[in-house]
């Protein structure tokens, strides 16, 4: 629990409180589990879910050093291409294009079996969905702290915890 409300003061610190728990939850993973822990459960989960990374937009200076940024808000989006399509164009951005906006994508061609997941998906678009589908799926069932709202105090707390008016730790 430790190591998650560190990342989230550190990340909210460089990034303000605009991230989830979600997402500090997925940083803090990566931070305390080696790329091999993954190989027994399959390396494709991994890259299948970063996919995600697909759609969406991407809203912090530690960004600064993986896009073109282009404005004061320091917005990006993930995708440059097909930004509001779930589709394979994300892999295609990273094999042929070496675009990443996020470190992580980027790190995702420089092991040997996250490269290959990545040239699969490429290739195989209706495959990338299937198994996206079905991950999404098996994270949705995971146990999580709450959600709803950025915390800004503590993963494993509301904002507000029953202090009205009151400035909590």
């Amino acid at each position: 629990m430790q190591l998650i409300e560190d990342t989230r003061i550190t990340v909210h610190a460089q990034c303000g409180p605009t991230v989830s728990c979600a997402d500090i939850l997925a940083l803090a993973t990566r931070r305390a589990v080696l790329l091999a822990a993954f190989a027994s459960r399959g390396l494709t989960d991994l890259v299948a879910l970063s996919g995600a990374h697909s759609i969406g937009k991407a809203h912090c200076p530690s960004f600064r050093d993986r896009a073109a940024l282009r404005d004061a808000y320091m917005v990006e989006d993930l995708d440059g291409v097909t930004p509001r399509a779930l589709d394979s164009q994300y892999y295609r951005n990273l094999l042929y294009r070496g675009e990443g906006v996020l470190t992580s994508d980027v790190a995702l061609l420089s092991h040997p079996l996250t490269a290959m997941s990545v040239r699969y998906y490429n290739d195989h678009p209706q495959e990338f969905l299937n198994h996206f589908s079905s991950k999404m799926d098996k994270l949705y069932n995971v146990p999580r702290p709450g959600f709803g709202e950025i915390r800004r105090f503590s993963c494993f707390r509301t904002n507000n915890n029953g202090c009205a008016g009151c400035v909590c730790p």
